[in-house]
């Protein structure tokens, strides 16, 4: 998966491998929901201090946890 597009110039390295991660068909190979909450963008969310994309990260967030909990 690439993301060429311009709309993910901002979006950083660490999200991009998440989504790859996420968007995975074969399912033995695709992240499991638990290990998505571990992963190191999901941990660095709590230390992001100043981001232009802080209320674009909030929601993915609370839309993660609640995929969570409909599980």
């Amino acid at each position: 998966m690439t993301f060429s597009n311009e709309i993910w110039a901002s979006i950083s390295d660490s999200a991009k491998d998440l989504i790859r991660k996420l968007m995975t068909v074969d399912l033995d190979k695709r992240i499991c929901v638990e290990d998505a909450l571990l992963h190191p963008w999901i941990l660095n969310m709590n230390s992001i201090q100043e981001s232009e994309n802080t209320e674009l990260d909030t929601q993915a967030m609370k839309q993660l946890k609640n995929f969570n909990i409909e599980m």
